[in-house]
């Protein structure tokens, strides 16, 4: 038998964060350990009448944890990084190896489609790039999209490292960054990756770069902080060989989950939780526009989100994106992950 779709479900307490930030402050947090761990003990075991660290309620103590992450800040991506590669925010220009000489060379070409002033001072200066720039770049984008190796090389290899970077397998990179989560903060992520479907090219968010890009390859990564231990195992859904031979396969599946009404009583000590979690990683709930046609039980049908002309549903998306991000946090949120080889 051959393996054909994998599928893992459950509700959990989950609030959606952006992938690349997780990373980034998680980043943050794991070097600010030393001194959070140091700061702890003087807390709890400081002895001395000069030691009033010891007196401090533990408010107070959390409120300076989060201090000292904030100023133990180091950007771990710069721009374009992996995860904007994997959601196909790329131009060509951004894989070339001396981007600033490429786009002097092209100048040169193209110096008389400058503006005058950028004529005159040799440079672009004088209109602050916002006419000549632009034009450059695209001409340059152009001329490297003929050649599909700047994205099946270079681009390809960048998506490659964001898949290795959200890796939660035992010994992979995020593995010890699941560790910090549930040590310090009670909390699991969830990661997935889905490409845009048939009935959302309105609703999938327009990136400038896109056009360079096959627009039904386009694809991002949800991620969910979540309680952890609220997902069932995984189940692998298999054709038979005599289904393979014939050419294909038709596999029924189900999958239910029953919640538990203590849960839902629990609910104000998840949301103290949670929001530990965010002030202490500088985080923010974060909706991606691929989100905004599962929610249920809203005042917002999903046939409004699909229909509709472009100005009008692009006002709902945003509109009801600022509800929900601005919303209380955690949800009872239902988690469906698949994944299908053909």
């Amino acid at each position: 038998m051959s393996d054909m779709s994998l599928v893992k479900a459950g509700i959990a307490w989950a609030m959606p964060v952006r992938p690349d930030l997780l990373i980034d402050r998680l980043g943050d947090y794991e070097r600010s350990l030393p001194v959070l761990h140091t700061l702890r003990l003087c807390h709890r075991f400081g002895k001395g009448p000069q030691v009033n660290i010891t007196k401090l309620p533990n408010e107070i103590l959390l409120s300076i944890e989060e201090d000292i992450c904030e100023h133990d800040r180091c950007p771990f991506f710069n721009w374009p990084g992996p995860f904007a590669h994997f959601e196909s925010q790329c131009e060509p220009l951004d894989h070339h190896g001396d981007s600033e000489e490429a786009l002097y060379k092209i100048r040169c070409d193209l110096f008389e489609y400058l503006c005058e002033e950028c004529q005159a001072d040799n440079e672009w200066a004088e209109c602050n790039g916002e006419e000549c720039e632009p034009m450059l770049r695209r001409r340059l984008n152009e001329l490297m999209a003929t050649d599909l190796d700047w994205r099946y090389d270079c681009c390809e290899d960048q998506r490659a490292e964001w898949l290795r970077l959200i890796d939660q397998n035992p010994g992979k990179h995020f593995a010890r960054y699941d560790e910090i989560l549930r040590k310090h903060f009670g909390l699991r992520a969830h990661f997935y990756n889905t490409r845009i479907t048939v009935q959302e090219p309105k609703a999938w968010p327009s990136g400038p770069n896109h056009e360079w890009h096959a627009h039904d390859e386009l694809q991002t990564t949800i991620c969910y902080l979540t309680v952890p231990n609220q997902m069932t195992a995984e189940k692998t859904f298999s054709a038979s060989d005599m289904e393979l031979d014939g050419g294909g396969a038709s596999i029924p599946g189900t999958h239910s989950s029953l919640v538990r009404l203590p849960t839902l009583q629990h609910r104000e000590k998840r949301v103290k939780q949670f929001k530990h979690a965010l002030r202490t990683l500088r985080l923010e709930p974060y909706i991606h526009p691929r989100q905004l046609n599962d929610v249920v039980g809203t005042d917002v049908e999903t046939e409004d989100l699909m229909q509709g002309g472009d100005i009008e549903k692009a006002k709902l998306h945003a509109e009801m994106k600022q509800d929900l991000e601005k919303g209380e946090w955690p949800q009872l949120v239902m988690l469906v992950n698949t994944h299908y080889d053909l």
